[in-house]
């Protein structure tokens, strides 16, 4: 989650719709650059517990019959794991996630413009009509909006309702959602 926040934060994928907290301002190479280092931190850390996890398995599995020498470097690595993991969820939630923001504005704009949005009209017009909106969505740049008031495949209040993030993260459709 957290390396998806950092690209989604980064100047790389163009207009930003996830801003982090600034926590390290300066790079020596790129003037103004803020370093996400807390995203690098949980990150880091997890690769510590992944270590250890290997670390302590290989340690298990050389165990003699009820003797295992390797008990203090097994806990050793237990403990330094908890301790990553408790440390990553504090920190992430105090300097990372507590003052993310959202910019909601490209989200909503590649969306609409994406395509593959289509796929959540197929309960309520089926396949082949969604697949029309598609190819013209593809073939002349429109927006899902634009298609659709071309096409006049789905009314557009119910068009914009369907889009909701809350109904397109729904697991599922129920009877009630296609009346």
């Amino acid at each position: 989650m957290v390396s998806d926040l950092r690209l989604l934060a980064s100047d790389v994928v163009g207009d930003k719709s996830i801003v982090i907290p600034e926590k390290q301002v300066g790079s020596s190479i790129m003037p103004g650059k803020i370093n996400p280092v807390i995203p690098e931190f949980v990150i880091s850390a997890s690769h510590k517990v992944y270590s250890n996890d290997t670390l302590i398995s290989s340690l298990c599995s050389q165990g003699c019959l009820e003797l295992n020498a390797y008990l203090p470097v097994i806990g050793y690595a237990v403990l330094e794991s908890i301790n990553l993991l408790i440390s990553s969820c504090k920190t992430a939630e105090n300097n990372l996630i507590s003052g993310l923001t959202v910019n909601e504005s490209p989200g909503y704009y590649s969306l609409i413009h994406s395509v593959s949005v289509t796929t959540a009209l197929v309960p309520h017009v089926g396949y082949h009509k969604a697949a029309e909106l598609a190819r013209l969505m593809k073939d002349k740049k429109y927006d899902i909006f634009e298609a659709n008031s071309i096409l006049k495949i789905i009314d557009q209040e119910k068009l914009k309702e369907i889009l909701q993030p809350g109904n397109l993260l729904k697991l599922g459709f129920s009877l009630e959602d296609l009346k």
